[in-house]
């Protein structure tokens, strides 16, 4: 960003899509968070709620830390821009709405005007709901993230059941995803990386699974994250399960640890598969 258009920014004061934040508080994450749920826009971290240039740290330690805790605080990616204004350091911290609710320590927060406030349960509603399903909504990947053999393997199994036509084994990967729905004008959709990409968490950083075994209801004594694709997670997580019940846990007294227990659900309570779903549940089946 010009020097002159962030002049020109300041001097017009905060508004539903730009404000302005002294320093990395609470109500930073918030305001991107809110932001990134509405039409998108910038926070201007070092300027003073009535445009007065405050500054930054400038050492490339807080801006690694910055973006860090962007990551694993919201799930975002934003756009940050140094720009030196009356000798000072400001950073232009730039988020366009992902096409998925971003929640902050577990709210959900939108723009009214130039002020942050909490998402209304009646809106929040409207807002999970609306529009295409999030599995299917795109996003700025790009193909090389996609790992090929993982794709190829994927076909090879589905073509062995019936899932996918003969023909479909001498397409390109892309032209696999695009059969498959997971792409659209052109751009891969979160359902692409979840199942196909090399590093799905460098997107999607809370995909991951967690299987805990429990010596008491609340002693936990053997703890596994499993991470990777949805359909590696899938396989992994069926291994781990299966070591846990083969080799239950033994305390040193001889106590055993509490047995697995298998939740079951009525008919009714099935939801019916997503697109995502229903490519996991082919893997799950035979083993891709």
């Amino acid at each position: 960003m010009r020097v002159e258009s962030l002049k020109g920014l300041i001097k017009k004061g905060e508004t539903e899509q730009v404000e302005f934040k002294e320093t990395l508080s609470e109500g930073f994450f918030r305001t991107l968070a809110a932001l990134a749920n509405t039409k998108g826009g910038m926070v201007l971290l070092g300027v003073g709620a009535k445009g007065n240039i405050i500054g930054v740290e400038e050492s490339p330690q807080f801006l690694e830390d910055l973006t860090n805790r962007l990551v694993h605080k919201l799930a975002l990616y934003p756009e940050i821009q140094p720009v030196e204004l009356e000798g000072k350091r400001i950073l232009a911290v730039h988020v366009d709405p992902p096409g998925y609710p971003v929640a902050y320590e577990g709210r959900y927060y939108e723009r009214v005007g130039n002020t942050t406030r909490h998402m209304r349960s009646e809106r929040l509603r409207s807002f999970l709901l609306r529009g295409i399903p999030w599995d299917a909504q795109t996003g700025d990947f790009a193909i090389e993230e996609i790992d090929a053999d993982r794709v190829r393997h994927f076909v090879q199994r589905a073509i062995r059941v019936g899932r996918l036509a003969e023909s479909v084994r001498d397409e390109s990967p892309r032209g696999v995803l695009e059969k498959l729905e997971l792409m659209a004008e052109g751009k891969l959709t979160n359902g692409a990386i979840l199942l196909f990409s090399k590093n799905p968490q460098k997107r999607f950083i809370n995909l991951c699974v967690r299987i805990g075994r429990f010596k008491t209801e609340t002693t936990i004594v053997d703890d596994k994250w499993i991470r990777g694709s949805l359909l590696q997670q899938d396989e992994e997580a069926l291994n781990v399960l299966k070591q846990m019940i083969r080799h239950p846990w033994t305390g040193s007294r001889g106590s055993v640890g509490l047995p697995l227990a298998r939740a079951e659900r009525s008919p009714r309570q099935r939801p019916h598969p997503s697109r995502v779903s229903r490519h996991r549940e082919l893997h799950s089946r035979e083993g891709v």
